[in-house]
């Protein structure tokens, strides 16, 4: 396996955030610790913010910032979250974080797949989504609603938190002799059950010179290349803790294959699928990188962080596709292989002990398009 050369830097492990947790720097619950990552979990403290997102200026409480400035209402979790409106919401946990550990929030797949959009918001810091070295405070989560109403409760989790000593991203040539020797990505089968070949540097669709990430396209072959969202106003809300219990086609409609490609309108919400299976060795992480609108005017996913073991399975390496979160700013036509997102590699301190795999997942086995695990499929 190819090995990190700079060993005990880059992001943390499920290992070392247990130790993290024992040492009470992470006030958290095991069943939240993942193989690279953490969940935070949500209280029943939750605003309305009748103006919109805001941000702080460093030095500045969360709270009493949107207090003082008149940014916020009562609003009771037991009411639905409605579309298009904004919400700050208090996080349980508490980090104390020492000096030279900083860390980087993602929504959680599922929060992407309804829609979902989530922004860490940390006391001091005017950035969204970042913990920087040595910080500590309180912690709430911003969020939107964009095509469903939402129904959320106590101890539900929104987002995820990735915590790093060094920024351990793969150069260009590492990438390219990884994809060789650990195996990072695999061709589409042709047809269920069929082998899936390695894809070496030589494969590859054309890179353009973003040197540390790898470019994935879109797969629009078969007969489910993805659903949009349909948007009706008087939709039942969605409560994220039951799953399985809303029927799709109450929420989503299928798109048909075309030879043409497909045609996506402004401004809906679109799930889909990489042409490409990933697949995440127990020494890496990896993250979907922010939308390039050198490829495209459009959003192409929210929930960012893949676990060490994505793609791996009992039976041998075998890589999955990334479901994609894709809202166009515009009108636009999508053909099949087209580039439509970036995902970079970065070390582990060590090599991961638990894998995504051992997790239980409702998406460890997605073969195409998939929707939020709040639906009946």
């Amino acid at each position: 396996m190819f090995d990190n050369k700079n060993k005990g830097r880059g992001a943390f492990p499920v290992q070392t955030l247990h130790e993290l947790k024992d040492g009470g720097f992470l006030q958290i619950h095991e069943n939240q610790i993942k193989p690279a990552s953490f969940d935070t979990v949500i209280s029943d403290e939750i605003y309305h913010l009748p103006r919109g997102a805001f941000q702080v200026k460093k030095g500045q409480s969360i709270f009493e910032f949107a207090k003082d400035n008149s940014l916020i209402k009562d609003h009771s979790i037991q009411n639905p979250l409605e579309v298009g409106e904004a919400y700050l919401i208090k996080i349980e946990d508490k980090v104390n974080l020492m000096s030279g550990v900083y860390g980087y929030a993602n929504p959680k797949s599922s929060s992407g797949r309804l829609d979902l959009h989530c922004r860490l918001l940390a006391d001091c810091v005017g950035a969204y989504d970042t913990l920087p070295g040595g910080w500590k405070g309180d912690l709430w989560v911003l969020v939107i609603p964009k095509s469903f109403p939402i129904i959320l409760n106590s101890g539900d989790s929104l987002n995820q938190i990735r915590l790093f000593n060094k920024d351990a991203r793969l150069s260009r040539s590492e990438l390219e002799f990884a994809l060789g020797h650990d195996n990072l990505l695999y061709k589409k089968p042709i047809y269920s059950g069929a082998l899936k070949q390695k894809i070496f540097s030589q494969d590859l669709i054309p890179q353009d010179y973003d040197l540390d990430s790898l470019l994935l396209s879109i797969d629009l072959e078969g007969p489910l290349p993805g659903y949009v969202a349909k948007n009706f106003k008087n939709q039942e809300p969605i409560d994220i803790s039951r799953i399985g219990n809303y029927p799709w086609e109450n929420y989503f409609s299928k798109l048909e294959p075309n030879e043409k490609g497909i045609e996506l309108d402004s401004g809906k919400f679109y799930i889909l699928s990489t042409w490409e299976n990933v697949l995440v060795p127990n020494t890496m992480a990896c993250e979907m990188r922010p939308t390039d609108d050198r490829l495209g005017d459009y959003k192409a996913h929210y929930a960012g962080f893949i676990d060490p073991g994505w793609g791996m399975s009992e039976g041998g390496l075998r890589g999955l596709p990334l479901t994609l979160e894709v809202r166009p700013f515009g009108k636009m036509t999508l053909f099949n292989q087209q580039p439509i997102a970036r995902i970079k590699y970065e070390w582990l301190v060590e090599p991961a002990n638990v894998n995504y795999q051992d997790f239980d997942s409702n998406y460890k086995v997605q073969t195409g398009p998939k929707l939020a695990k709040q639906f009946k499929v």
